[in-house]
C-alpha cells in the first residue's frame, strides 16, 4: 500500500510497479489482474487457472493521467458554470467534499473524482472478459493504493 496524498510516478514507474507485483510469488490478495496473469519469471506462472502470463497478455494501450500542481488541475474543484471541467451542482460539491476524509484537502478530493471519472470511463469501454479490476476505477474515492 501507498500513501494516497503521494504521486505514483510516472507511467514508466507505474509500468514497473505493476510488473514487479506479477512477479511476486504470492500476488496481492485483493488483486485480480496480477493473480490471473502472473509474470513468467513467477513461481505461479504454471499454476492452472491463470488467463495468461503478464509479458504475453498484459500490454499498456492507453495511459491517463494529469499533473496535480497544473494550473487546469487546480481549477476541478470549479463546476463547468465556473471556468472548471465537470458539470457539477452544489449538492455534488457538497458531497465530494464530504467523502474521501483520508485525504487532506478538497481540491484532492475533486481530482481524485476526475481521476475516478477517467478511470471508469477506459474501464467502461472495455469487454467485460478482458476487464480484471474488482472495483474499477474506485482505488483513489476508497483510498486503496497499489
Amino acid at each position: 500500500m501507498g500513501n494516497i496524498n503521494e504521486p505514483r510516478g510516472s507511467f514508466g514507474t507505474r509500468v514497473d510497479q505493476h510488473l514487479k507485483a506479477a512477479m511476486a510469488d504470492k500476488p496481492k490478495a485483493d488483486s485480480n489482474i496480477y493473480r490471473l496473469f502472473p509474470s513468467k519469471s513467477s513461481k505461479r506462472a504454471e499454476l492452472m487457472g491463470r488467463k495468461g502470463l503478464w509479458e504475453t497478455h498484459i500490454r499498456t494501450r492507453m495511459a491517463i493521467g494529469f499533473d496535480r500542481n497544473s494550473e487546469p488541475a487546480k481549477l476541478l474543484d470549479k463546476g463547468y458554470d465556473e471556468g472548471g471541467i465537470m458539470v457539477m451542482n452544489t449538492a455534488m460539491k457538497a458531497r465530494i467534499k464530504s467523502s474521501m476524509k483520508h485525504m487532506t484537502s478538497d481540491i484532492q478530493r475533486f481530482q481524485s473524482m476526475f481521476a475516478y471519472l477517467m478511470e471508469m470511463t477506459y474501464d467502461l469501454m472495455i469487454s467485460s472478459d478482458n476487464a480484471v479490476s474488482k472495483n474499477p476505477g474506485f482505488e483513489h474515492v476508497l483510498g486503496v493504493v497499489n
